[in-house]
């Protein structure tokens, strides 16, 4: 009997030995990705005044850290403008997450919060994008005709009916057979679940925006550009009506050019030189914190011949001034 008792005992401290080192195969923090869409609630960040005065936009993403509750721990910005961070990061405080188990044990899960702060569009913004469609047949990576479209006053219904018609050439076919991809097989997924789908996103400014397609290099046709150089003119019409918003749209207009024309050192000195006069000549209506980017960009510009490695500070530097209010 002792005999069997001893055996039975071994068995049991044998049996503990692996439900112990099997709990500790679990992670204690798994990695969940993009958690907009697992959210059971998100609240909306408010949009910060001083971001909104210098027309601050765009992107910021979250890392959190969410525990076994469901809550969230800890919350960092990782990118997006500086002035709204801390605002994406306070929203991201209150999210709320069911919880998760791996083999039956609670664990943590970290992951990340995408928010996009969309503020109204400004008219130097307007005349960059049109400026850069003008002069590449391409909206490039900057917007949409409907992203445009949806951002314009309600009042400018001639605007958002040219740029709602434009079209784009058909991409060339191949002259290649295409190869027989094996069959796949993919489950459907399941229906969206209202109460979450409705957080899968947040967007914060004047206006909604609904997700564009991504346009890319995709070049406009010959109609349609001839509609795009009509549409530059409507706008520096609607422009013209205030100094303030002239010298704003042949800002952007510049600026656009410029991007454009990067790759050519004596067009580039030359507009360069076409934005230090604008600048010298801004109306007294415009915002002097929005003034003062424009020269430090002038500066920077005659400081820095245009290589590849600085070719993109550039760029974005440029975009940056597109955006702000002036």
């Amino acid at each position: 009997m002792k005999r069997l008792e001893l055996i039975c005992a071994s068995c049991l401290i044998g049996l503990g030995l692996f439900i112990s080192a099997s709990a500790q195969d679990v992670p204690k923090t798994l990695s969940g990705g993009v958690l907009n869409g697992k959210a059971t609630a998100l609240p909306k960040p408010a949009f910060p005044a001083a971001a909104r005065a210098v027309g601050a936009s765009g992107a910021v993403a979250v890392q959190v850290l969410i525990d076994e509750n469901g809550e969230v721990v800890s919350a960092n910005a990782v990118s997006g403008h500086p002035l709204l961070r801390a605002a994406a990061v306070e929203a991201a405080r209150g999210a709320r997450f069911s919880p998760t188990t791996l083999q039956g044990i609670p664990v943590k899960v970290s992951g990340i919060i995408t928010y996009n702060f969309v503020g109204a569009l400004q008219i130097a913004r307007l005349a960059f994008v049109l400026s850069h469609a003008v002069l590449t047949s391409s909206f490039g990576a900057y917007s949409s005709p409907e992203s445009l479209a949806s951002q314009l006053p309600e009042s400018w219904t001639a605007e958002k009916e040219i740029l709602n018609s434009l079209t784009f050439e058909e991409a060339p076919k191949s002259t290649k057979p295409a190869e027989k991809m094996p069959e796949v097989s993919v489950a459907k997924p399941p229906p969206p679940d209202a109460a979450r789908d409705k957080n899968r996103y947040t967007v914060i400014g004047s206006m909604s925006l609904s997700a564009a397609p991504s346009y890319g290099t995709r070049k406009l046709d010959s109609k349609s550009m001839g509609a795009v150089q009509n549409l530059l003119g409507l706008t520096e019409g609607r422009a013209s009506v205030k100094e303030s918003a002239a010298w704003a749209f042949e800002l952007g207009k510049l600026l656009g050019v410029l991007v454009v024309e990067i790759d050519d050192q004596s067009r580039f000195q030359s507009n360069v030189n076409s934005l230090e006069s604008l600048a010298n000549r801004a109306p007294s209506g415009v915002v002097q914190y929005s003034r003062q980017q424009v020269i430090e960009f002038v500066e920077f510009c005659k400081q820095n011949s245009v290589r590849e490695a600085n070719k993109q500070d550039i760029i974005s530097k440029a975009e940056m001034l597109s955006n702000l209010r002036y």
